[in-house]
């Protein structure tokens, strides 16, 4: 599986988003995948900011699901992909139908507990942060 140890990150000068192997020298690179040339010294500073991890899973549409990603689900619910307690984990954004009742659960979700096949990427929080809630900060916190 050659996407297990994939990121991503915003090239600093550029700002297009770049994926490959992650590398701290004296700054934050990412060094594209290239399958012909694995000796290759082609790398690129990367906003550390942007920086997430592929989760080894994919979106409905076969989009891989990066940290960071914003995705929609089958009850028009928004969450945020992040790192957290060790694993992937999903942090609620919005949810259409809130419920009053104590039993309603706001915490993160594991990620893993979650069908992707539902899931729909509609974003990230770099490049989308009107996806999140007042103030560009995410609604639910840990």
């Amino acid at each position: 599986m050659t996407e297990r140890y994939l990121f991503r990150g915003k090239q600093l000068r550029s700002g297009e988003w770049l994926f490959g192997d992650l590398n701290h020298l004296s700054g934050t690179y990412i060094f594209p995948r290239n399958t012909d040339a694995l000796d290759s010294t082609d790398r690129y500073e990367v906003d550390p900011d942007t920086l997430g991890q592929y989760t080894g899973l994919k979106d409905k549409n076969s989009k891989l699901i990066f940290e960071c990603d914003i995705l929609l689900d089958e009850y028009d619910r928004t969450w945020s992909i992040i790192w957290a307690r060790g694993c992937f984990m999903l942090r609620l954004i919005h949810d259409p139908y809130p419920r009053d009742d104590d039993d309603y659960d706001t915490w993160p979700e594991l990620l893993s507990n979650f069908w992707s096949g539902y899931v729909e990427i509609i974003g990230n929080i770099h490049d989308n942060p009107e996806l999140l809630g007042k103030d560009g900060e995410l609604i639910e916190s840990l």
